[in-house]
């Protein structure tokens, strides 16, 4: 009887651990996913905010040119 509880001992700490080593393993790969993610998204919003700064002058630099006046007064 005694052989039988320390089999049933054993397999109870493996299985423990085996479920402590994947939860741990889980988690650090969703930290890992989600730094990732802020990166990527802060990177996408600098790409964005670069972009409406290059163009934020357009219609001001478009409006001197006698071209796009002529246009705008008689299209």
């Amino acid at each position: 009887m005694k052989r039988s509880q320390t089999t049933i001992f054993s397999i109870v700490v493996v299985l423990l651990s085996a479920i402590g080593v994947w939860h741990f393993a889980s988690n650090r790969t969703l930290e890992t996913i989600r730094s990732q993610l802020e990166q990527t998204a802060f990177l996408a919003a600098r790409s964005v905010e670069t972009e409406i700064k290059r163009f934020r002058y357009l219609p001001t630099i478009a409006g001197e040119d006698e071209r796009v006046r002529a246009l705008l007064r008689d299209p």
